[in-house]
């Protein structure tokens, strides 16, 4: 039997991710893992894949970790998982810095609450797709205050526990996806097993963009003589 066709955006999600896909990991979850959770979602009559099925862990280059993500959102509303905001729009993706969330401007702990309010923010720029935080392991950039650092982490990790539980089941809930270095999304999984319980998929290694082609070399440019020719006499 041929194998199936896939849709023209998983398609194209392939091509667009294929230059950074380092091991090709992420390929392997668009073609394996995203039909069979579609398939087994609609054997139990799930309408909506559960979001915490769907997470995705991209680690390696920055540039590469951004297209990939851009790729995923486009796979998944390829195959229909995701929908956007409604059936006129592409894939949505909005991209956080985790220091964003859980500090101001001038890189202080933000006050109690403040961070929870950030991410629910970002959680609904990003309805209907899919939710990019990057480096979840960085701190902020005046952490001197640790009292006032784990108030705003604990409450930023409070929302996503719950985009990973209790909204999971919904159809705008955004798929979380972390990027970051290789050794700090490494060592922030082993100290913090409460996300790492989700991420359980392999972690995507991500490349950096391929160099640009060299400039074509046009044939029919003209040539330009800087001094007079010197002609060889005949004979010699």
């Amino acid at each position: 039997m041929p194998p199936r066709e896939l849709p023209r955006l998983v398609e194209e999600a392939l091509h667009d991710m294929a230059p950074y896909d380092a091991r090709e990991t992420l390929a392997a979850i668009v073609r394996e893992r995203l039909p069979l959770l579609k398939k087994q979602a609609r054997s139990r009559g799930d309408a909506v894949i559960h979001r915490a099925a769907l997470v995705c862990a991209i680690a390696g280059d920055a540039v590469g970790a951004e297209a990939l993500g851009a790729a995923y959102a486009k796979a998944l509303h390829g195959y229909e998982i995701t929908s956007g905001r409604d059936d006129s729009d592409g894939p949505v993706m909005n991209v956080v810095n985790w220091t964003y969330v859980i500090a101001d401007d001038k890189g202080r702990p933000l006050e109690f609450g403040k961070a929870l309010d950030r991410l629910y923010a970002a959680k609904s720029d990003a309805e209907g797709g899919i939710l990019v935080i990057r480096d979840i392991y960085a701190l902020p950039a005046q952490a001197g205050d640790e009292a006032a650092v784990d108030r705003a982490k604990n409450r930023a990790y409070q929302m996503l526990h719950d985009l990973l539980n209790d909204y999971a089941e919904k159809d705008f809930t955004p798929v979380i996806v972390l990027t970051g270095s290789v050794s700090g999304m490494e060592e922030y999984f082993k100290k913090n097993p409460a996300v790492a319980q989700y991420f359980t998929t392999p972690t995507v290694t991500a490349a950096a963009p391929p160099p640009p082609p060299p400039p074509a070399v046009d044939l029919q440019a003209p040539i330009t003589v800087s001094k007079p020719l010197q002609l060889k006499k005949a004979g010699f």
